[in-house]
């Protein structure tokens, strides 16, 4: 074993600076087994470690490549495999399926017939295109639902051969997302579902409405303090307080009916109220000539335009709310306010005979 050598200081000055020497060997935390060269300089009074031989860096952490499958998504069934040379490169791959010998034709929605469904799906993720079971059966043979009429809520099935078919009622509405819908019959259903479990049963007629409530005011149509109206394309109720809550103005104002208001709060709440539009015309009371000079019939209301006033049906503004009217006409409208627009157009006098669809 090479031993160490290095100048000998002077006595006081190893006394000195010794316990220095000490503490820079025992920080670094020197192996014993190595040659340290240690110079002594006079400049800087403490001794300088130079270089140790067979000194070894530390090994650096091995990272591992990225996964070129980490957030990659594959569709139709197909997986992600890593490349065996180059991992953080990834590809959609097709399982190899092994389809049963089962023969059930299908026809996809691509006109070609699968000999089962597996082989369909399979055929979805080698094109990477979405294939639908159109029917059972050959795409060649006719579809037997084409010569059966539904009703009563019932759908079309096809027999497992894809020969024949016939109607029949939902037998549960438990996996159907609930999303309420209104019926034609002025109800409420918790899913189209159930709306078709109740006409099949009931052997009634009873059509999707519109989604969501069919009278959505319903809790505020009896109350003196709120108006309510809704609009079924947005399926928002817009509610506002009676033109009694309105405050006082001093300042009237002419409306397209031909009739003064003290303020436009009153103006709104009024044609919320009657069911029609009103517009401000101009500042200040209507003028003679601006009012209606007889009385409308048929529910028409009074219109004012370029100064002139005459009976309208354009004004007359119904809400989406389905409480279903049956007319003595024998028709059925959706709510009265539709009744009363119907008999402005039509000039004739349609009262009303039930509630309820006719």
């Amino acid at each position: 074993m090479t031993s160490c050598h290095y100048p000998t200081p002077r006595p006081e000055r190893d006394r000195m600076y010794q316990h220095k020497v000490s503490l820079v060997v025992r920080y670094f935390m020197i192996p014993c087994n190595i040659c340290l060269i240690l110079l002594a300089t006079s400049t800087l009074g403490f001794a300088v470690l130079l270089f140790l031989n067979n000194y070894k860096p530390p090994t650096p952490p091995h990272i591992p490549p990225p996964d070129g499958c980490r957030g990659k998504l594959c569709g139709f069934g197909a997986v992600c495999e890593r490349d065996s040379t180059d991992p953080s490169k990834g590809e959609c791959v097709c399982k190899k399926m092994v389809c049963p010998s089962v023969v059930a034709p299908v026809c996809g929605s691509d006109s070609s017939t699968y000999s089962n469904e597996c082989e369909l799906e399979k055929a979805q993720c080698n094109t990477q295109r979405r294939i639908k079971v159109m029917r059972k059966g050959s795409c060649a043979l006719k579809d037997p639902c084409s010569e059966v009429t539904c009703s009563y809520g019932s759908t079309c099935i096809q027999s497992s051969d894809g020969r024949s078919a016939k109607c029949m009622c939902p037998l549960s509405c438990e996996n159907v997302p609930k999303v309420t819908v209104c019926g034609s019959d002025g109800l409420d259903y918790a899913s189209e579902c159930a709306l078709n479990m109740k006409a099949c049963s009931t052997n009634k007629n009873i059509r999707l409405q519109h989604i969501g409530s069919c009278d959505p005011c319903r809790m505020n149509r009896n109350s003196l303090n709120v108006l309510c109206a809704y609009n079924a394309q947005t399926q928002k109720t817009k509610t506002l307080s009676p033109p009694s809550a309105c405050p006082p103005g001093s300042e009237p104002l002419c409306a397209s009916d031909g009739r003064n208001y003290n303020t436009e709060c009153l103006m709104e709440r009024t044609a919320l109220q009657k069911e029609r539009q009103l517009k401000k015309v101009h500042s200040g009371p209507c003028k003679k000539q601006e009012e209606c000079q007889e009385e409308c019939k048929f529910s028409a209301v009074c219109l004012l335009e370029h100064g002139r006033a005459r009976c309208s049906c354009e004004p007359i503004r119904c809400d989406d709310t389905y409480t279903p009217v049956c007319g003595d006409d024998g028709h059925t409208y959706p709510n009265d306010c539709e009744r009363r627009r119907a008999e402005c157009l039509t000039q004739t006098t349609i009262r009303s005979k039930q509630q309820g669809p006719c």
